[in-house]
């Protein structure tokens, strides 16, 4: 099968609250494309099922053109392993551009474990997604698929593959698309003050709408965390100094989702976070991040640690996505020899910072290295290092070794 940089978007972007039915995923960049393929076609998306039963009421396309009558949204059951039976369908639809949200009248009623799949009618139109993304697969059937299927009749499997097809209960709702890790507006040690500025543009063609979620340190997400909604126009931007104070009327440390709403697009988020104390400012800047850039189960990171206990202090934080998350710490002197190791559980959509000693029980010592290993779960896992001195804070995101 050939694929290509898309000339023809067909993605899906709804919106969703973390606990509301979903089936499906929401790619925020879709580079591929089932191109090779001539109409009529079936893709099923094998890797992102129904989270719970529930009902599914809308789903939200976009293309770079308009198609006319260019394909079905269709949902199937797996009475068993690689067998799918389609017990529902919803179109013909257009393509149009840029996004276009589309209804499923009546809404479907799916099953945890139903999957969501697309048959592409016109070869104006093709099934997109992003590559590669790990443990997420699709299968291309010929023809429009109806009654019940199996993997050994498919066409082909596309590994590593995330089918951008999303549906969600209805179109007045909001979906995670970006997560700045860390966030607040606090008094921290040796007389720093550390605030929070938000920067949000759209390079797109497209309004960007939806809202800021904080959610404080130690806290799971909540229906009742502050938020602050936002609109950015195309190729306008926003700026928020001291965020999480001056908007959200509170203080304290915790994180920030960034939650688009269906039909729009999502916007480009930079945080700057800096201390205040001695009248200038001093900080770093960096980038809301997406759920596939957190920490994957088995991958394993490296975070580097500075060479003077007595002039640096050392925090090291979380951010758990959805689901119960299970972190292993490694410290490693600059020989290699292990020096202290500890595994911490946490809920989901939580936020922490622990500082280095409570968390190994020892003080960091020239060449010493922290490993970590994502056992359970997804999670964002950084080092806040900042001088004693000057107050002057740094920060490392823990990446997956290549």
């Amino acid at each position: 099968m050939r694929f290509r940089a898309v000339s023809l978007l067909l993605m899906c972007i709804a919106c969703a609250i973390a606990s509301a039915q979903t089936i499906g995923n929401y790619v925020l960049a879709p580079n591929a494309s089932t191109s090779g393929l001539s109409a009529p076609f079936t893709v099923i998306d094998l890797s992102s099922a129904a989270t719970s039963s529930g009902t599914i009421g809308a789903v939200a396309v976009r293309g770079a053109q308009t198609c006319t009558g260019a394909f079905k949204v269709k949902f199937f059951h797996q009475p068993s392993s690689g067998v799918y039976q389609m017990y529902a369908e919803r179109g013909p639809f257009d393509v149009v551009f840029p996004i276009n949200v589309v209804q499923m009248t009546p809404a479907v009623s799916v099953t945890a474990g139903d999957l969501i799949g697309l048959t592409i009618l016109s070869d104006c139109a093709s099934a997109v997604g992003q590559v590669p993304l790990l443990f997420k697969n699709i299968a291309s059937f010929a023809g429009d698929v109806t009654g019940t299927t199996t993997i050994s009749s498919a066409a082909g499997v596309i590994p590593n593959f995330a089918l951008a097809v999303f549906g969600a209960p209805t179109s007045n709702t909001d979906i995670r698309t970006q997560t700045i890790v860390a966030a607040g507006a606090a008094q921290g040690a040796f007389g720093s003050s550390f605030k929070t500025d938000i920067f949000l543009s759209n390079a797109r063609t497209f309004r960007s709408s939806g809202r800021l979620v904080y959610h404080r340190e130690e806290t799971s997400g909540a229906t009742n965390d502050p938020l602050f909604p936002f609109t950015v126009d195309p190729h306008q931007s926003l700026v928020y100094p001291n965020f999480v104070f001056d908007k959200l009327l509170t203080t304290g440390k915790g994180s920030i989702d960034v939650y688009t709403r269906m039909g729009f697009e999502a916007p480009t988020v930079t945080a700057r976070v800096y201390d205040d104390s001695s009248g200038g400012t001093k900080g770093f800047t960096f980038d809301a991040l997406t759920d596939r850039e957190a920490l994957q189960p088995s991958e394993i990171a490296s975070l580097a640690l500075p060479n003077d206990a007595a002039r640096y202090r050392v925090n090291v934080g979380v951010r758990t996505l959805d689901g119960d998350t299970r972190v292993e710490y490694d410290l490693y002197d600059q020989n290699g020899t292990l020096r202290s190791s500890t595994t911490k559980t946490y809920p989901a959509n939580y936020y922490q910072q622990t500082d280095f000693n409570s968390l190994f029980g020892v003080s960091f010592q020239p060449g010493d290295t922290i490993q970590v290993v994502q056992q359970a779960g997804r999670s964002f896992v950084y080092t806040s290092i900042i001088d004693n001195t000057s107050n002057d804070p740094s920060a490392q995101i823990a990446k997956p070794v290549k």
